[in-house]
């Protein structure tokens, strides 16, 4: 069997074509080699990589390699591991190639510790006005510190005093922010894992920053000219709204922070903030809050105003948002912005949900447009391999079957969606309660309109309101209405 190296085989397939052509170069360069030729390895891997594992044989490559010779397993394995460290650098080669500050950085860094003085100042007043030229992102952030060390150590080696204070000052004003916005985003992350339940005994960054007061201090940086004084405020107002929940202006500050720096934001940088705004808004959302659910629609639009739905590329259906938008704009009966949105933007979907997506989507417009039978053939044939699907599709199924009073349908889909969710142990408790919980409402409304005799319609209404999740809520409470009536 051949000693395949895996790690070498994926290195191999991240490649371009181009990649490709120019790594036998990289390899075949006096600086690299060794001495030795790995073409002819490399080329028996390419050429039989795609064909399977089996395909690439030891031996065949052993005897390109060293014609005539025994055959040794271990000597073969260690030109694998070979190519595969030579791989390892011509990615470093290929970052540098393409990423000129990260190269500049380290000519700079280089130029320092050989004391090489002389070329220094022009070169990162260079690189500083490009990095100054390009969106913000927390990269950028790091960049500027780094080389703001490297200028404070040519300072000192001039022994400007006033430029060395000047400089110190500015150095020490970034690190304060970075450290600020670092620990900010870990807040973030242990306020989502509290709110989920998951608390650590001794979490003393978390304590640190519930108990951090520097409202007057962002005040004053969120009246400063200084873009990084302005995102760290952002950051704290958006982290205190995540802490104190109950206090909204904190949010309405950090969102409208965001949206007056929009402008000077890298596009993946605010994809970040867009999340993490709009998880916050689901949380108040899933509170009873409907002025968030506004506020969720508006965040929405702005983000697809600015050209961002890369989320909405997602493979992974669980983190593909193209279900929020649809059912935030239904929630607030904003049909024929929601009909847009399918059309001009299922296109982005991937290939292998995006039917399915199209049709769950359009069979929930049917049903908010009473157009019951056509949101049921929409629902037939949907590939419902996610639970997520196979939630909604079922959902929406039952709604309808009620609507057109096909109740022995309705009583068999109820069954089928009971089972499904007893014998599915992977599905989160955040989809399962809600779906669980309309499938008890929901019985019982089928048994009061079945056998009146026993219909306690003002008990099951108090019953709804005990629900903190209730998927189709309002339209349980609209069956209710007329019920009543």
């Amino acid at each position: 069997m051949t000693p395949i190296n895996f790690k070498l085989i994926n290195l191999l397939n991240s490649l371009s074509h181009n990649e490709i052509k120019e790594f036998k170069k990289f390899i075949s360069s006096p600086v690299y080699f060794g001495g030795r030729n790995y073409i002819p390895v490399l080329e028996h891997l390419l050429k039989n990589k795609t064909k399977g594992f089996e395909n690439i044989y030891a031996r065949d490559i052993y005897e390109k390699l060293y014609p005539g010779k025994k055959f040794s397993r271990q000597t073969l394995k260690n030109r694998f591991s070979e190519l595969y460290k030579l791989g390892e650098e011509f990615l470093v080669y290929l970052n540098l190639k393409y990423n000129k500050p990260e190269k500049e950085k380290i000519i700079l860094s280089m130029l320092i510790d050989r004391k090489i003085h002389g070329p220094f100042e022009s070169k990162y007043k260079k690189l500083r006005n490009q990095l100054l030229s390009e969106k913000y992102n927390d990269k950028k952030l790091f960049d500027f510190s780094y080389i703001n060390e490297l200028h404070l150590e040519y300072l000192n080696s001039k022994k400007n005093i006033g430029n060395i204070l000047d400089h110190y000052y500015e150095k020490s004003q970034l690190n304060f922010c970075m450290y600020l916005i670092n620990m900010f985003q870990a807040g973030f992350e242990f306020s989502l894992q509290e709110y989920d339940n998951k608390t650590y005994d001794s979490n003393f960054v978390y304590l640190y920053l519930k108990d951090l007061d520097l409202d007057e201090q962002m005040k004053a940086m969120n009246k400063s000219n200084y873009l990084v004084y302005r995102i760290t405020a952002m950051y704290y107002y958006l982290f205190k709204a995540f802490v104190n929940p109950e206090n909204e202006e904190f949010y309405f500050l950090s969102h409208k922070i965001f949206t007056q720096l929009s402008a000077e934001l890298d596009d993946k940088y605010k994809i970040n903030i867009f999340n993490l705004l709009t998880y916050f808004c689901m949380r108040k959302q899933n509170e009873g809050n409907k002025k968030f659910r506004v506020e969720l629609f508006e965040l929405y639009k702005e983000k697809l105003s600015q050209g961002l739905f890369s989320d909405l590329q997602n493979p992974i259906y669980l983190f593909n948002n193209f279900r929020d938008y649809v059912f935030i704009g239904l929630a607030l009966k904003k049909y024929k912005w929601v009909e847009d949105f399918i059309y001009n933007y299922s296109r982005e979907l991937p290939a292998d949900i995006r039917e399915d997506e199209m049709k769950l989507s359009y069979a929930k417009l049917y049903i908010a447009h009473s157009q019951y039978e056509k949101s049921l053939i929409n629902l037939e044939n949907i590939k419902t391999t996610n639970y997520l699907l196979y939630l909604d599709s079922s959902t929406l199924k039952l709604c309808s079957y009620y609507q057109l009073e096909r109740y022995e349908d309705a009583f068999l889909e109820l069954d089928k969606l009971k089972h499904y969710i007893r014998n599915h142990n992977e599905i989160p408790l955040v989809h399962k309660q809600p779906t669980m919980n309309f499938l008890k409402i929901y019985q019982k409304l089928l048994n009061i309109i079945l056998q009146p005799e026993k219909n306690d319609i003002g008990y099951l209404e108090k019953e709804i309101h005990t629900f903190n999740q209730l998927s189709k809520k309002d339209w349980i409470l609209e069956k209710i209405s007329e019920l009543k009536d």
